[in-house]
């Protein structure tokens, strides 16, 4: 009896002892929960307000892009400065990156920018490697819209390094982005632009090569083939780099050639304006001898003096050169003789960077539009694609018809776009057949703009005729017959590549800018072949926007 008391009494006693440790061990575990809590709200706290920095960060970079591209930038440094920050009002920021609503927040915060320009020995470093550099924007190349000969800027180049800081409560973000200036904006859409270049100056162009040693007749596309006084011509093709004539070019118009590589010029070949070249023309005679010549439409071989390797060069002077009504031309051998050859001075011709159509509307593939028979309309008329292509057995495809716009005076400009293409690639940017798509109009109201390296072709069949400007500063540009030993057609308007290499006997009627109005194939809609630029030649021209091409978050 005594022992079932005690046994009673010690299970009481147990049972308090445990509850009294059960309540301990809850009154512990809820406390550490409790602290566990806070911890895990004082983090998503932190991360909540990390992430509205990060979206600051990201609104004041977006901020300073559009700050960048009006023209008249409060937050870009100053030539000569390296840098300049800026406290960015927070009630700029509300509604732009990353949907920021929580306004109270963003007032708490602090947000600065800081831009500076790219150096050029930041951008030679990177030439050699990175597909960010660009000859076009390069200060140090005579031939960029860039070229900066009075070092009116420096060591600085028109790229921007822009960074920008979200700081609050000791906690910050910070994004830091290279920005590439970008030349989007053709001039017809820039409110009161005057200082305007062109990009077609000449009818032909190329940058490294000129070829024309298997061309035909190469004339001005107009109707005006020389300038209001009446002694020069209005066509010029150049180079800044190695110029070739064949055996049978007759060229209605100047040679310009901007450097000292190589010229070669076949005797049979005509030049019934000036030469003016940088290389040596082997002691070549500057005058030109009284013989009779054959008109421009019928090239025969012309026999000369071996000591004078160029006297089918010849100037433009009245007494010389007499148009007559239907373009052709005629030689008076009588009158006096001319000074046709000279130096081409020592500048190159500028290229400017190519206009990428960011806003452009996706074209279908050729061969798509060939079997819809449908009509793609565009409300702008710029249209990109990876590559324009045609292939045997498609239906012909009218562009004016095919692909319209709601304004009939709106030209179609074609954009080839690299982004999407394999880096190792081999195939053409452009390769058509004109038979197939087709454009025998006015030139300027099909423009194809292309910044890559691929190759760009054009086959023109015989008796057939192609209207377009083309625009690849760095692309081999090749435009010739549709089939080996065929004869090409007609190619009328303007061209201009690193290399442009004309085949089979291909004629060129050429027009160059801002004359597209002289065209004889109809009304010109030249809209889009001029940029803005500098207020002085050697004031680098402003750029019209920037756009990210490398981002990095510093914390």
């Amino acid at each position: 009896m005594m022992y079932a008391v005690h046994f009673t009494r010690g299970r009481r006693g147990y049972a308090l002892v445990s509850t009294l440790v059960v309540g301990l061990l809850s009154t512990a575990l809820l406390l550490s929960l409790s602290s566990f809590l806070v911890s895990v709200s004082q983090s998503e706290s932190a991360r909540r307000h990390k992430a509205e920095m990060r979206h600051a960060a990201e609104a004041a970079i977006e901020y300073a892009l559009g700050d960048l591209g009006t023209g008249a930038s409060a937050l870009d440094a100053s030539p000569g400065l390296p840098s300049r920050t800026t406290i960015i009002p927070t009630s700029l920021l509300v509604g732009t990156a990353g949907g920021i609503s929580n306004s109270a927040v963003l007032n708490q915060m602090n947000v600065s920018v800081t831009v500076r320009a790219l150096t050029k020995t930041e951008m030679s470093q990177f030439s050699s490697w990175s597909p960010l550099y660009s000859k076009a924007i390069d200060p140090n190349l005579e031939r960029s819209i860039a070229y900066d000969p009075t070092q009116l800027n420096g060591d600085y180049t028109l790229w921007r390094v822009i960074e920008a800081k979200a700081s609050m409560g000791g906690i910050n973000r910070t994004i830091r982005v290279l920005a590439e200036p970008m030349f989007e904006l053709t001039a017809d859409k820039l409110i009161g632009s005057t200082n305007n270049g062109n990009y077609f100056k000449y009818g032909a162009f190329g940058d490294e090569v000129l070829n024309l040693a298997d061309a035909g007749i190469v004339s001005w596309a107009g109707s005006k083939p020389k300038d209001s006084s009446g002694k020069n011509f209005s066509l010029t093709v150049a180079s800044n780099g190695k110029v070739e004539l064949g055996l049978a070019t007759v060229l209605q118009g100047n040679v310009s050639q901007f450097s000292s590589d190589n010229y070669l010029m076949q005797s049979t070949s005509l030049i019934y304006g000036q030469l003016l070249t940088n290389a040596s023309t082997n002691g070549a005679s500057r005058r030109f001898p009284k013989v009779d010549l054959p008109p421009p439409n019928q090239p025969q071989p012309i026999f000369y003096d071996s000591s004078s390797p160029h006297p089918n060069v010849l100037d433009g002077a009245e007494s010389i050169i007499q148009f007559q009504g239907d373009g052709t031309v005629e030689l008076n051998t009588s009158g006096a003789e001319g000074n046709p050859i000279d130096s081409a001075g020592g500048s190159k011709a500028v290229l400017p960077p190519v206009p990428t159509g960011t806003d452009a509307q996706s074209l279908p593939s050729l061969q798509e539009v060939s079997q819809s028979g449908s009509q793609y309309v565009s409300t702008t008329g710029d249209w990109k694609a990876s590559s324009l292509a045609t292939s045997e057995g498609m239906s012909s495809i009218n562009v004016s018809d095919t692909l319209l716009q709601p304004d009939s005076s709106t030209p179609n400009r074609i954009f080839i776009d690299d982004s999407s293409i394999n880096s190792g690639s081999t195939r053409n940017a452009v390769s058509i057949d004109t038979s197939i798509f087709r454009h025998e109009a006015d030139p300027t109201s099909l423009q194809i703009w292309y910044d890559g390296s691929r190759d760009v072709e054009i086959r023109i069949p015989t008796n057939k005729s192609f209207a377009a400007t083309v625009f690849a500063p760095n692309a081999k540009v090749t435009i010739k017959g549709k089939a080996l030993n065929q004869a090409g057609g007609e190619f009328i308007g303007a061209v201009t590549g690193r290399e442009v290499v004309i085949l089979n006997g291909v004629n060129l009627k050429l027009l160059s800018d801002p004359a597209f109005t002289d065209n004889a194939a109809g009304p010109a809609k030249n809209s889009g072949l001029s940029y803005s630029k500098g207020s002085s030649p050697s004031d680098p021209p402003p750029p019209t926007g920037y756009r990210i091409v490398t981002w990095q978050e510093i914390n």
